[in-house]
């Protein structure tokens, strides 16, 4: 199947903290698109397990948002079956993987074989000028806007970052003109991280 015929999903996680051994994910967003729209997106606060405010700073997220919100466990349902079989695009995917891939409860959503297009690795391969690939690096090179922010100031948000990934990997299909090839086939990444098998492999690794 060509590029251009898949549905693709843009996945971002905000976390309080750096290691999946003692962090939790507090936000979860998501796009699914295609090469010409939009199609679905998906957005929610995470409630852990232990509520604290490490990452505040960054992400802007506060102990309010966190109390009402569902555990990952009440929504996998609703998160696996719109993972299930399309191709990831994640900013940084080895960061979120390491979480998204130690939780049970998802693990559903995810086949072994589907391939993970890291934007930062897009991005150096075929914008191998630019001085940064931080997303925020990226926006500016890229002029993308933001999208439906609800945080002030200029807090990480979830779908925001997803919109930014998806706009990223637009760019770097147009450049490498992607879209006609195999969806199987493109995936690159300096450690040869390209499928979720090959993230699994290495968390057990570590």
């Amino acid at each position: 199947m060509q590029l251009q015929e898949c549905s693709l999903i843009s996945l971002d996680l905000e976390t309080n903290g750096l290691s999946p051994n003692n962090s939790e994910i507090l936000e979860i967003g998501l796009i699914e698109f295609s090469k010409s729209q939009i199609l679905n997106t998906f957005n929610t606060y995470i409630r852990p397990k232990v509520i604290q405010n490490l990452a505040f700073s960054i992400n802007g997220i506060t102990e309010d948002m966190l109390k009402k919100a569902p555990t990952l466990e009440e929504i996998s349902k609703d998160l696996s079956s719109y993972l299930l079989n399309k191709p990831l695009i994640i900013q940084n995917a080895e960061f979120d993987l390491s979480f998204l891939l130690k939780e049970n409860s998802i693990q559903d959503g995810f086949t072994n074989q589907t391939p993970v297009y890291c934007t930062v690795q897009f991005a150096r391969k075929y914008f191998p000028e630019l001085k940064s690939y931080s997303l925020a690096n990226l926006r500016k090179e890229f002029q993308i806007s933001d999208y439906q922010k609800h945080r002030e100031g200029n807090a990480h948000e979830a779908i925001d970052d997803c919109y930014a990934a998806m706009k990223v990997f637009i760019e770097c299909a147009n450049k490498g003109e992607l879209w006609k090839k195999d969806y199987l086939n493109i995936a690159y990444h300096q450690k040869n991280l390209v499928t979720i098998s090959d993230y699994r492999k290495k968390l057990i690794s570590t």
